[in-house]
């Protein structure tokens, strides 16, 4: 084993120098370190006459050097003796060292053949030259035939892609255009839905309004009903609302008596009232007093002309009468005229009055129970 070749004589002389002989023994002079040769005397400054050398004062860190040098020869040398015989021998110069069982470390490593800076590919065994065959998929016989190559072009790959491009934004507008389309259905919708709405709650107000009026006149007096019914009419009761005075009176008169026949009160129709005025007023122009009129005009006929669905109607008719009493006291003295009156199966009633040149008056009383 090599440790330093060049180096190691000048460490040992050093140590020969620095250190002297080992077996010497060292004491403290003021501070210093110095070594008694043996068979010399301690004289001055640490001096030996005849010596060279003499006693010499060393500071603490040459010691340690000294020190440090021997464990390293000593172990340079065990080491050497340690060694196996496949190790280098030692050579001049630098050439490296190395340990037992540690890899060699120096300039020239690449004689054992252990180390190499140089990598060589293994033999693959295969011939790598190519050979071209007489097969049909042969490189020179596709070169030599007559079919052309497929061309690749950069232009037909942009134009796909910007035809790709183009479909995708043409089915994103028609799917933004259905759902356009969708929704303004979705809201014509609505918005009907919410003009049928708005129409039927008015039409549940007016309705509600008209119960409420003939409610209020229902409760009245009695006495006072009655008193009002006994005065004569005049041209100005004549009207087509539920809510006139003369409808109001014939409307209770007929009801008190069906609450005696065991019948459910009747109520006003402004389609009937409508029937019965118009005929009132052809019998009153046209001079006659039929339930048919001359052109056989029917009152089931009257009072479909009005849009009134029946399904069950009944007709009285009256002349001469003064006030509503007379003419409803007229009809329960009749025996037909009392049986409409007194019909459970019908359950509107509309009131018709007319005055002739002469002040005849004429009236009509129509009934009808709606087809649902």
């Amino acid at each position: 084993m090599e440790v330093f070749p060049l180096l190691q004589p000048r460490i040992e002389g050093i140590f020969a120098d620095r250190c002297g002989d080992t077996a010497g023994r060292r004491v403290s002079d003021r501070g210093r370190v110095v070594t008694l040769i043996p068979g010399e005397r301690r004289t001055g400054e640490g001096r030996a006459p005849g010596n060279r050398w003499g006693l010499r004062g060393m500071r603490k860190p040459v010691v340690v050097v000294c020190a440090a040098a021997s464990a390293l020869l000593l172990a340079g040398g065990v080491a050497a003796t340690t060694a196996d015989a496949g190790e280098r021998p030692d050579t001049q110069g630098w050439g490296g060292f190395a340990f037992p069982g540690w890899p060699f470390f120096g300039a020239d490593h690449s004689d054992d053949g252990r180390y190499s800076d140089v990598d060589e590919e293994p033999d693959s065994g295969f011939d790598d030259r190519s050979t071209v065959g007489d097969d049909d998929n042969s490189i020179d016989d596709y070169d030599n035939s007559d079919e052309e190559r497929p061309a690749f072009s950069y232009q037909q790959q942009d134009a796909q892609r910007a035809a790709a491009q183009r479909a995708a934004a043409q089915r994103a507008a028609d799917q933004r255009a259905a759902a356009q389309r969708a929704a303004a259905q979705r809201a014509a919708a609505q918005r009907a839905a919410n003009q049928r709405a708005a129409n039927q709650r008015a039409a549940n107000q007016r309705a509600a309004n008209q119960r409420a009026a003939v409610q209020r006149q229902q409760v009245q007096r009695p006495s006072s009903v009655m008193d009002a019914a006994r005065r004569n009419v005049t041209a100005a009761d004549i009207s087509g609302s539920p809510s006139a005075p003369v409808q109001q009176r014939v409307l209770v008169l007929v009801n008190q008596n069906r609450r005696k026949g065991g019948c459910r009160p009747l109520e006003l129709d402004r389609r009937l009232i409508e029937a019965a005025n118009r005929h009132a007023a052809d019998m009153a122009r046209r001079d006659y007093f039929e339930h048919d009129s001359p052109n056989g005009e029917s009152a089931g006929d009257r009072v479909s002309r009005t849009g009134y669905d029946w399904k069950r109607y009944g007709e009285n008719i009256a002349r001469g009468a003064d006030s509503a009493w007379e003419v409803v006291d007229g009809w329960m003295h009749s025996r037909v005229h009392r049986e409409n009156i007194l019909d459970c199966d019908l359950h509107e009633m509309g009131i018709g009055l007319a005055i002739d040149r002469e002040h005849t008056t004429y009236w009509v009383q129509d009934f009808a129970t709606p087809m649902n």
